[in-house]
């Protein structure tokens, strides 16, 4: 078999072991007849030390190999190495692609500041770096940029809500909420832990709750739920109570199975 691998090398240690900055030190080819004839060659070249993954405990110095594919067809993809500059510190390096440290963060940005995150999207993209340090450097400061041409230019006063920056807020883990529609009294129930508005208006993006009716349904929370696994069973119960009570009126597809009686209704109260 072919068997395409890189050896890397731990340059810097981050708190999270998988933030560690490493270099290519070597990528090749090889050709044997089993992953066990693989690793002894290896060992022979690099050392008994060397490690076939990146492990925990690993410290500055350290080598690993990394098995890139067996009998891969396109290997001169994986193993070319080409010439790069770091955006953040401006130093000059080399890696292969599919190894090169590239600009993530632009999710954060467009919710810092939307018209200028459309503009320079592009850049965005091409922004690289030679180790993770430097990347986490950069998109400090992009953020510091994006946070100040926002404020210069009137653009906090918008605020963008998203299943990302939504969230319960600290007296509950989520919603119990029920939809109604005015004209035919039909209903649906359901649970989320976001914003229940958030919620809300993603229903309003489906064919059950047309955006042109709005004013026919009643959007409305029916209990907040304390813990996150009591969220099911409490949803539970009142698509099976409103169920029961107009069985011919529930929008909800599915009625699950409810695991226990609501003390309120043993006690013969109103949950709300």
């Amino acid at each position: 078999m072919n068997v395409i691998y890189r050896i890397y090398q731990i340059t810097d240690i981050e708190p999270n072991m998988f933030m560690s900055d490493k270099i290519i030190i070597c990528q090749d080819t090889m050709i044997c007849n089993n992953a066990e004839e693989f690793k002894e060659a290896i060992k022979l070249t690099f050392g008994d030390d060397i490690k076939f993954k990146h492990t925990k405990g690993m410290k500055k110095g350290d080598i690993f190999c990394s098995i890139i594919s067996y009998n891969c067809n396109n290997a001169e993809e994986y193993i070319r190495v080409d010439d790069f500059v770091c955006d953040n510190c401006g130093k000059k390096f080399k890696t292969n692609k599919h190894s090169l440290i590239s600009f993530r963060d632009g999710y954060s940005l467009e919710r810092i500041c939307k018209p200028l995150f459309d503009e320079k999207a592009k850049e965005l993209e091409n922004y690289h770096y030679c180790c993770n340090r430097c990347k986490a450097e950069h998109e400090e400061k992009l953020i510091e940029e994006f946070t100040n041409y926002a404020k210069e230019n009137n653009w906090l006063s918008e605020f963008w809500v998203d299943r990302y920056n939504t969230f319960s807020n600290k007296d509950c883990y989520g919603y119990i909420y029920m939809i109604s529609k005015k004209s035919t009294g039909e209903f649906y129930v359901g649970q989320t832990n976001a914003i229940p508005m958030f919620r809300w208006v993603q229903h309003l993006k489906t064919e059950r709750f047309k955006i042109e009716n709005i004013t026919d349904y009643v959007f409305e929370i029916i209990e907040k739920v304390k813990y996150q696994k009591d969220i099911n069973d409490r949803e539970a119960y009142w698509i099976n109570k409103k169920y029961n009570e107009n069985p011919n009126l529930s929008l909800n597809i599915i009625i699950p199975k409810q695991k226990q009686p609501d003390l309120f209704d043993l006690i013969g109260e109103k949950n709300v």
